[in-house]
């Protein structure tokens, strides 16, 4: 099983978890895209705990086991060389609905509104910039590059930490978790912004 792992090219296991990863088995049968869409269900979940008070519930699902996921299926998919073009349009257009829908149905009151919406517009945008790039290519019958910059991992990261620090502001009604919320937000708006210019330029 390792050695299958280690024939992909360009990818070298980079810690033990990894090591672990590409012996499982159980883990080789696990195709990435369903670790993807296995979130939007989640996130189902965590909408209605939060509609219906279980706040912390919400969090958890949200933090332990919705997050964790966009972590592992980029990772399952380098280690068992399943990267597809599918994934690599499905995995950051679902990381903006997680991000996105319960900013919006939860804390739109909370966080200024001006800074949603420049969100929704900049994440539509870089859907949009996708889109554009498979269907020119499938027009011209080529494989579409859909790369993933650095500074779109970053800015996913920070808009994941930006959430569930909010989470916690509307939890604890501490104010320092709200300015940390905040620039956590303002970075990763930075990020978006640097993205879409990626995508845009290259």
């Amino acid at each position: 099983m390792i050695a299958r792992a280690t024939s992909v090219k360009g990818y070298q296991r980079s810690n033990l978890l990894d090591h672990y990863i590409a012996k499982s088995n159980f883990c080789s049968k696990i195709h990435p895209i369903a670790l993807t869409l296995i979130q939007l269900p989640l996130l189902a979940i965590v909408i209605w705990m939060f509609n219906n008070d279980w706040i912390f519930g919400s969090f958890f699902v949200l933090g332990a086991l919705v997050w964790p996921l966009d972590w592992f299926d980029g990772r399952f998919a380098r280690i068992f060389g399943k990267e597809t073009q599918a994934g690599a349009f499905l995995d950051p257009l679902v990381d903006k609905i997680r991000f996105l829908v319960p900013i919006t149905l939860f804390f739109s009151q909370i966080i200024w509104l001006p800074i949603i919406i420049m969100f929704w517009v900049i994440e539509s945008s870089l859907v949009a910039t996708r889109v554009v790039k498979l269907v020119s290519s499938k027009r011209k019958r080529k494989k579409a590059r859909i790369d993933a910059f650095s500074v779109g991992k970053v800015k996913s990261w920070g808009e994941m930490i930006g959430l569930l620090i909010v989470f916690l502001y509307y939890m604890t009604e501490v104010s320092f978790f709200l300015w940390i919320a905040y620039i956590a937000l303002i970075f990763s708006l930075i990020f978006a912004c640097l993205s879409l210019y990626n995508h845009l330029t290259k």
